[in-house]
């Protein structure tokens, strides 16, 4: 029972290390088997001295446990004392206050001491797109509330799900962020058959930063102004028309795959590693056609360098109540948004959770990033983790009924 209770000491300690972010999980998996070999090899010597104990019988230590036993029966102090030492009740207490400390840690210990370090935010596209331009607005804020730097690193590629996996694999101490657009934590899963991780299994959300409507653009050079003229264009040339996307699985490619579904036509799909590099080709005319979201495209609908077909939401949008919606354009109940949210790995600690929140919040509130977002059709959201988890597990749903409508693969 010692040795137990010794290793549950060890363990507890390198528990909370790991906990705090000062060792890496990987010691847990070191520590249990170094100790593994010494507690078989403690039971297998104990064992054998007991049996060697019982099969001797010897009347010499009999004599010696009786007189002890009769000496504590006649002193309570010293049958309280003997209890004590061989129930281990002493240690027994110790180990019952650790637990207790180890469920109070979390609000102290572990909020009080994070962040330690540099906080990096994945964003697993190239630069350039609102999945970027979002976690670049607010790491400035953050990176001032919390005293520790706050930088954003780009890690384009699989759909997004590089980035995804990097996250979901590494430090779960908070000190990494997955900026997760609506792809990576709702969609990829129905679109890839092997997805290299899950969202619900290995990520923790943590908010949904902002949302946003998604719009067909054309390049102007391209004959149409209206969906309906995409969709007549369409079905002259089967197959020749295409357009561009953030990449297979990413919400622009689904909403490429809903038009093709939806009015009956076969566009050819232009995956990138990202919205940005998509965008790009789509305003140089490379690429004729594009389903972007509001944000990514309403500064170049402005300048005249692309032209706005259709708003994919049941309501036109507030900053650009010109465009008309898919629903009105003779695609009833065409809806497909995009939103914006965080996430860390699913083994951080909530008090960690909690903090990233609420910093990421306030950051998402502050007047000048607020103004600046909602400029480019951003609707801020900022709600709790818990809300987020609620949202997601709707929108992972919807948007597996669509990838079924749809048809969609992205292997």
């Amino acid at each position: 029972m010692n040795g137990g209770i010794h290793d549950a000491f060890s363990l507890a300690d390198k528990l909370a290390e790991v906990i705090r972010g000062a060792k890496p999980v990987t010691d847990l998996d070191a520590y249990e088997r170094q100790r593994r070999p010494i507690a078989l090899e403690y039971v297998n010597t104990i064992s054998a001295a007991n049996k060697r104990n019982l099969e001797a019988r010897d009347p010499e230590e009999q004599r010696r446990w009786r007189d002890e036993m009769t000496r504590a029966a006649s002193d309570p102090a010293l049958a309280r004392e003997y209890v004590r030492r061989i129930s281990m009740i002493a240690s027994l207490k110790k180990a019952a206050l650790l637990l207790v400390l180890l469920a109070v840690l979390p609000l102290t210990l572990f909020a009080q001491s994070f962040p330690s370090r540099q906080i990096t935010v994945i964003v697993p596209y190239a630069p350039g797109s609102t999945s970027d331009l979002l976690p670049r607005a607010i790491a400035p804020l953050m990176s001032q509330s919390m005293g520790v730097p706050v930088i954003v690193e780009n890690r384009p590629g699989g759909g997004g799900s590089i980035g995804a996996v990097l996250v979901a694999r590494g430090d779960a101490s908070g000190h990494m962020l997955l900026m997760a657009p609506s792809g990576i934590l709702a969609t990829s899963q129905w679109l890839y058959k092997d997805l290299p991780y899950s969202p619900r299994k290995d990520l923790t959300p943590v908010t949904n930063a902002a949302t946003t409507p998604n719009v067909w653009v054309a390049h102007p050079s391209l004959p149409v102004k209206t969906l309906g003229d995409v969709i007549a264009l369409a079905k002259s040339k089967p197959g020749a028309l295409s357009f561009g996307s953030g990449g297979n699985a990413s919400t622009s490619h689904l909403c490429g795959e809903l038009l093709k579904s939806a009015a009956h036509v076969d566009l050819f799909h232009v995956p990138y590693k990202g919205p940005a590099p998509a965008l790009q080709d789509v305003l140089a005319g490379r690429v004729p056609l594009m389903c972007d979201n509001f944000s990514n495209v309403i500064t170049h609908v402005r300048s005249g360098r692309l032209r706005a077909i259709a708003v994919t939401a049941l309501k036109r949008h507030p900053e650009a109540p010109e465009v008309p919606t898919a629903d009105e354009s003779g695609l009833p109940g065409f809806e497909i948004n995009v939103w914006y949210g965080f996430a860390v790995p699913a083994a951080t600690p909530k008090p960690v959770v909690q903090k990233l929140n609420a910093e990421i919040s306030k950051a998402l509130r502050n007047g000048t990033v607020a103004e600046r977002l909602q400029s480019l059709g951003l609707t801020i959201v900022a709600d709790t983790p818990e809300e987020f988890a609620r949202f997601v597990a709707v929108e992972s749903e919807k948007m597996r009924k669509l990838v079924e409508v749809s048809g969609a693969r992205a292997d």
